[in-house]
Formats: C-alpha cells, structure tokens, sequence
C-alpha cells in the first residue's frame, strides 16, 4: 500500500464489510484500475458485533475504519478525511443514499480537497413526496421525509453521478433534479453462482433428498419477504412428494420467525422441511441442489423489494425463479422467471403445481439460457464495467 499516490477509485462501502461483496471492486481492479475500499471495522446486526472480514486473495487493498452511528443516513468513517487526502481518487464511490450526512460531508471535503468525482449508489425505490410518504406511513413520516429531502437538496449539487439499481429508484431521483444517472445490477460472484451437476448431485445427496422435487427459500426470515404466503400454498401440495429447503431460523429472533416455526407446524408441514445455514458462498451449491427457487416478497407501506439477489443467483445456477410482481423483481427476471400475483396464494400453487407435475409454467427459456442470461447481464464483471464506463463518460 502507497504512503502518498493518486489512484483512479476509492470505494468507501460498509457493505464490503463482508468479503463476497469486494467482488466487483476487484473486477475494477482486474480491468485495469487502480482500486482501494474503505471498510469498517466492525458492524452491529441486532445485539450482535461482527468483525469485518480480512482481506481476500484478488481483493483491492482495504483500509478498515471506524464507523459510528447505526443509521444509515447519518453515519459517518473516522478517519475518511485522511483516507482522502492520502489517496488523491480520481472517482469516490460512496456506497450510501445521496440524502445522507456520510454522502454529503465527504464531498464537500474532496471538493475542497482534491476535487475528485463523486458517485454514490442508491438502492431507494418509494417516492420522495410528501403525499405518498404521508399516505404510506402517517404524520410520523414527515419530518425525516423533509430531512432527507434537505440533505438531497444540498447534495445533488456536490455530487457527479448516481448509481441506482431499480427502475423506480431511476425515475425518483431523475425528478429530483439529479442528472446523471445510471441503473447498475447488485451483481454476483460468477465464482460461486453458475450450473454445477457435479455439486447438485453431492448436495441432494448429503440433504437425503435424491428422490424429491425440492423447492428453495433463500433469504431472510422477515414478513415482507412473504414466506407464510409459500407456507400457504404448499399445504395445498400434500398430495406431491416435495421438500421444502429454508434458511434456519435461529438467524432471525423476530416474532415473525416465532409464527413462521408454528405456520410450519400447525399447517402439518413440519416432515417436509429441510433446514441450511450455508455462508454466502456456499449458497451457490444449495441453489444447485433444488429444482425451483420461490422468493414470495409482498409490499408493505415502508419497503417494496428493492432489488432481490437471491433472483439473479439462483438465476445463474439455472433455476426456475417463482417470484410474486412486485417492486424490482420483474425487472430483474426480465422474462426468465415466472412471477405471480403478490400475496395470491391460489395463483402460487397453480403454478408451483403445474411445475411439479412437468409443466413449464410459460416460461420460454432453457436451464442453460437463464444461466447465459444472468451471467452476461447481472455479475459482479457487469456491474463493474458499467461503473467505469459511466463514471469515464463524464
């Protein structure tokens, strides 16, 4: 690592607090970019303090920084400024909203400074108004909403592009004044998320389920993510031989989960679960293992599925994606899935019966083509190249 050197990227990112997710900066790193992350030290998940992983082989080089505060809006790296200074970027990547405090001091410093681009990435996809937050979520609402649009206000000023990751959020910030906008995938490790019979065979061989039609939920264990809506439809498949593949819940101490665990067994369910706890990458070999991937997500008045990377991974292992019509997942699957209607439980079994029983359920593409489609289109080497060639372009 340099004392002192002008590089083309600083990436400042608590995402890449995990190791998976520096994937797409090493792909920035490979095609030829001089490339550094900022990390924090650690982060909290619930009552839970976990320690940002080492550095992996391939990855850019990592500064690990203190960072204080839990709300995303208003946190901030001890020690950024320096960071800066130090590294003279070309192009900052904050990977943080534009209405944000982290956003809007490290630009008004790196103009100062060194007056270097800046680009943040932006995963929002409910309106910026105060008629749909009101309607949404009530007076409460308010007050952070004229925050946020505050913030916003002063920011869009300082910054040179945004990155966003669904449509909606596109159409948000391109009515709040922000020009330069581009729509990038949260791409995947084509490492880890492609076919592999080899795996698929070993897998169903170890879970016992040689013989079963296997049907996969991966994902977090929380109600917008509409996993009794799949619980639902599967009591009314008690006459098919199916296992059902579900994170374990010992992950999520919610209510939710409580009323999930009785949901499973009060519905009779309980001899057709199959509990996982792979690391993020192993999951690959899990989504290998089933023949169809569910992702049930539904709407609530705070959160409409942003993006959805469990779609586009399992996408990549050539698995059949059920997904319900909501937020970005239609975007995503661009045809190479099949969707229902959220929360419809009847249009879930119909068409989780009509695979079971060797349908196709319309879809028009192969195994194979729905694994070409996801790796051209939405990995890590995607989305970086999209980043470069947007940030070069201004």
């Amino acid at each position: 690592m340099c004392n002192s050197c002008s590089i083309d990227v600083l990436a400042i990112s608590s995402a890449c607090h995990t190791a998976i997710n520096r994937k797409v900066y090493s792909d920035m790193l490979s095609a030829g970019s001089s490339v550094v992350i900022v990390v924090p030290t650690e982060m909290s998940f619930g009552n839970t303090i976990v320690k940002a992983d080492a550095p992996r082989d391939g990855d850019p080089d990592v500064i690990y920084l203190k960072l204080v505060g839990s709300n995303a809006r208003m946190n901030y790296f001890v020690g950024i400024f320096n960071v800066i200074k130090k590294y003279s970027p070309k192009y900052i990547v904050i990977d943080n909203d534009p209405a944000s405090i982290m956003v809007l001091q490290i630009a008004i410093f790196s103009k100062i400074i060194n007056k270097a681009n800046i680009f943040c990435i932006s995963y929002e996809n409910l309106p910026l108004t105060l008629h749909s937050s009101y309607t949404r979520r009530g007076f409460s609402s308010v007050i952070p909403l004229i925050y946020k649009k505050f913030i916003l206000a002063l920011s869009k000023t300082l910054i040179t592009g945004l990155f966003v990751v669904n449509d909606d959020g596109h159409q948000i910030f391109k009515s709040n004044g922000i020009k330069n906008i581009c729509k990038i995938p949260l791409g995947f490790d084509s490492n880890y998320f492609k076919i592999d019979y080899e795996s698929r065979i070993q897998k169903r061989k170890q879970l016992g389920v040689e013989n079963k039609f296997v049907i996969g939920y991966f994902g977090r264990i929380s109600y917008e993510k509409g996993v009794h809506t799949l619980l639902l439809a599967l009591s009314r498949l008690l006459k098919y031989d199916w296992i059902l593949l579900i994170d374990k819940f010992d992950r999520y101490h919610n209510s939710y989960a409580k009323a999930i665990n009785e949901q499973i067994d009060n519905e009779g369910l309980s001899d057709r679960v199959i509990y996982s706890s792979p690391s993020h990458i192993n999951i690959g070999k899990f989504m290998n293992a089933v023949d169809v991937v569910v992702m049930p997500s539904i709407s609530t008045p705070v959160w409409v599925e942003q993006y959805g990377r469990v779609a586009p991974e399992a996408m990549a292992c050539g698995k059949i994606v059920i997904a319900s019509n909501t937020g970005a997942i239609p975007m995503l699957l661009n045809g190479h899935g099949i969707l229902f209607d959220e929360g419809d439980v009847n249009d879930l079994t119909n068409t989780l019966t009509e695979i079971i029983d060797g349908g196709d359920g319309g879809l028009l593409f192969c195994s194979q083509e729905i694994s070409d489609y996801a790796h051209k289109s939405l990995n890590t080497v995607k989305q970086a190249k999209s980043m470069l060639t947007f940030m070069e372009s201004i």
